[in-house]
């Protein structure tokens, strides 16, 4: 009987390994990962009232494996912070995990408000897409360092904050995740005004637009 139940044991976690790495292109030549669009290099100059800036270069060893980010500014003579957008790229089965409630808080920010879903109207079209949402705040010099944090995912230019992603875009081929990221100044009620919020709405239109390009 204890043989019985070991070999069940080692075959039940023989399964997880195998599902696991298939969700993760473990065994993927590098040639056989699916590579997404870089659809921030594809935007024009501005987008909304924001200009659209430099790009930040990604340091390799913090790049996901099987998955490729690239990152870009924003400005705006309306807001006094600058907004930086990250957009990732590759398996769902990478794109789906490391999200800011986990990495923000293992580089030292702690969470100032509960994570929510939030849902933005975008376009004259009434459409709508949600993003996951929670401020962070980290102890600096002078004062505290405060972010607002936007992510969501996407395959096909609508953007939404599924509870489970990795299960929600199981056996797509390619999948992009989105951070957009920008400071909470202490004299900025974002509660009647959000420019950044309305960059968002001018963003998600103009990536799929990117997407659907054959460029």
């Amino acid at each position: 009987m204890k043989t019985i139940h070991t070999a069940g044991i080692l075959l039940v976690l023989g399964i997880a390994g195998a599902v696991h790495g298939m969700w993760t292109c473990r065994w993927m030549a590098a040639s056989e990962v699916p590579a997404g669009r870089d659809l921030l290099r594809q935007l024009d100059d501005t987008v909304g009232t924001w200009k659209s800036g430099e790009f930040f270069k990604i340091d390799e060893t913090n790049q996901l494996k099987n998955a490729t980010t690239t990152a870009r500014k924003f400005t705006s003579s309306k807001a006094s912070g600058t907004i930086v957008v990250s957009l990732t790229s590759g398996h769902p089965g990478v794109v789906s995990v490391h999200t800011p409630d986990v990495c923000y808080v293992g580089s030292g920010y702690k969470l100032k408000s509960p994570v929510q879903r939030q849902t933005i109207s975008v376009g004259d079209s009434g459409e709508s897409v949600s993003f996951w949402t929670a401020d962070f705040e980290k102890p600096a010099s002078l004062g505290s360092d405060m972010l607002r944090v936007r992510w969501g995912w996407t395959v096909d230019g609508k953007w939404d904050a599924p509870d489970f992603p990795g299960w929600s875009y199981f056996g797509s081929r390619v999948l992009y995740k989105l951070y957009i990221v920008h400071p909470l100044p202490p004299n900025e009620d974002l509660s009647k005004d959000d420019p950044y919020r309305q960059f968002v709405a001018a963003l998600v239109p103009a990536l799929k637009r990117s997407l659907s390009d054959p460029r």
